[in-house]
């Protein structure tokens, strides 16, 4: 407890959601560092699990979430007392409006979303619930299929294609690689 809201308190509403509707939103794929005070809003796609680490600062608590609307997804990441406060009141598949937060460059060894940032949550960011209506539920980033050769490891992308056979089951032996040693079903 003891967290007051940016703007003034909760207006009307119960806990840390927020109702507030000034100002327009900013498109995901236009989110960046350098466009000050932002809202986005969209559909929380992928919420993870509370993870505990250890670094040289000490411990800590943290989980995250990918926020997507029409033109793109981003990843978000709560941190200790702001991890305990969100972890219970945000939902998978739910759509939200989004204020406040810190944007930076994203960590693409943990980070899938096609933004090239991502936003660590604060003390001052606020979710404000939104009609199912109100943002889309999967958007695509098709690539033809020749051009996936062409493509850097672990790029995030959508195909789409016919199925004309399937051959049986078999394993393989990997011998480089990250899976160095593991048969994989083919």
């Amino acid at each position: 407890g003891g967290y007051n809201q940016a703007g003034g308190g909760n207006r009307g509403g119960s806990g840390p959601l927020h109702h507030d509707d000034s100002g327009p939103t900013t498109p995901i794929a236009s989110m960046s560092p350098y466009i000050g005070k932002w809202c986005i809003q969209g559909r929380i796609i992928v919420k993870s699990t509370m993870r505990h680490y250890k670094n040289a600062k000490g411990e800590g608590r943290l989980f995250n979430i990918d926020i997507m609307d029409a033109t793109g997804d981003i990843r978000g990441t709560f941190f200790n007392d702001d991890a305990d406060r969100w972890m219970d009141q945000l939902e998978t598949n739910k759509v939200y409006k989004v204020r406040n937060g810190n944007i930076k460059p994203a960590n693409k060894q943990f980070n899938q979303t096609r933004s090239e940032w991502e936003i660590t949550f604060g003390r001052d960011t606020t979710f404000e619930p939104c009609p199912e209506s109100a943002a889309p539920k999967v958007t695509y980033n098709f690539v033809p299929i020749e051009a996936i050769e062409q493509l850097d490891t672990n790029t995030i992308l959508d195909i789409i294609g016919v199925v004309q056979s399937a051959d049986p089951i078999s394993e393989i032996t990997v011998k480089s690689g990250a899976n160095a040693g593991n048969k994989i079903a083919k």
